[in-house]
């Protein structure tokens, strides 16, 4: 669908109340948005312009989206022109099984352009990140976002920067992707990717999910996570067979099981050992945190080693339980190790929480 936003100075187009909804289906997921709106500016006016009444439209992520471009005069020696000073956006379902984690992709067409025209100096692509929370663009010279919530978030250009010309603007568009995270990125809890896999992991509370990503918090520790791996009226307590999961994926489940057996069970506080205080954790608005099982952990200390980085913590524990008394765990600081170090519940280890998630593949 194409949007025409070219004004007409010598006719006022009549229109409907209202918005305009366009539900066409686009294969790439790429919206074009189309129909005149009002266009009648007033030349030298010098006050901001809005192209119509808004345009609900359908994306790939999302059935409505509301977009409503902004012109403002800039006046000069030569007259003036009118200038896309701003592009607001509204109605975005941010939820997880719409547009959370994806990416727009935004472009702008003059008429008969062969391809995008540069939004802002020499920018011809604006990409929005929607965590499903709130938004975050990239930092460009002049380029300012105001988001105030989860379903919404505004762009607007400095007039002082060369800017689209309004007059000639006749189409935008805007495509949705999954966004794409690499080792090293902010992940979609806030915190560091660690692992990316080429193939999926079995992964969540049972297992029967598919995973392919890592992340850990930013901050490592957690405030509150400096306790045992047992509490101490559980330090000899056995959690058994659904506790000793050592593959990448697997640390969700153990952590279930600890939490079950400690809490659920025998009705010790969820604050006191290490599995417990993991699950509480919910860094990014989000509630799927874990301890690591013994292949996560070392996929952590791996991390840490190849990029050179001061480690999290000097030893780690995990959630892989070896006997009623001991557990897997990492001496970080000690290059070149396999993951065959075990510790007692009833040592002071710290652990990291951690939680998998599944990116999409350059």
């Amino acid at each position: 669908m194409i949007l025409n936003l070219n004004p007409t100075p010598s006719r006022r187009v009549r229109k409907k109340p209202g918005v305009f909804l366009f539900l066409i289906a686009v294969a790439s997921g790429a919206l074009f948005i189309g129909n005149t709106l009002a266009g009648n500016i007033s030349l030298n006016s010098g006050t901001a312009v809005e192209f119509g009444q808004g345009v609900v439209q359908a994306t790939a992520c999302d059935n409505e989206i509301s977009i409503n471009p902004i012109s403002t005069f800039m006046n000069s020696s030569e007259g003036g022109s009118y200038g896309l000073t701003a592009l607001n956006f509204s109605g975005i379902d941010s939820s997880s099984d719409h547009c959370a984690r994806k990416d727009f992709y935004i472009h702008a067409y003059y008429k008969n352009s062969t391809g995008p025209e540069n939004i802002i100096d020499s920018v011809s692509e604006i990409i929005v990140r929607d965590s499903g929370r709130d938004f975050a663009v990239d930092a460009i010279a002049g380029l300012v976002m105001l988001s105030t919530n989860s379903d919404s978030f505004s762009l607007t250009f400095a007039t002082n920067h060369s800017l689209l010309d309004a007059k000639q603007l006749d189409r935008i568009t805007i495509e949705s992707r999954d966004h794409i995270y690499s080792v090293g990125s902010i992940g979609p809890g806030g915190g560091i990717v660690f692992y990316i896999s080429d193939s999926t992991f079995s992964c969540g509370p049972t297992q029967s999910e598919q995973c392919n990503a890592l992340e850990y918090p930013p901050t490592g520790v957690v405030p509150g996570s400096i306790v045992k791996w047992a509490p101490p009226e559980g330090s000899t307590t056995e959690v058994g067979a659904g506790a000793r999961y050592t593959s990448i994926g697997s640390g969700y489940k153990n952590s279930v099981s600890i939490v079950h057996q400690y809490t659920e069970l025998d009705g010790i506080d969820q604050g006191t050992y290490q599995a417990g205080v993991m699950r509480l954790f919910s860094g990014g608005g989000l509630t799927d945190w874990y301890m690591p099982s013994r292949d996560e952990i070392f996929e952590l200390y791996r991390y840490t080693q190849s990029n050179h980085l001061s480690a999290p913590m000097a030893y780690g524990n995990s959630s892989s339980e070896v006997s009623a008394i001991s557990n897997w765990g990492i001496y970080f600081p000690i290059a070149n190790q396999v993951p065959t170090q075990t510790g007692s519940k009833r040592d002071v280890n710290p652990s990291c929480p951690i939680r998998a998630f599944v990116t999409a593949r350059s």
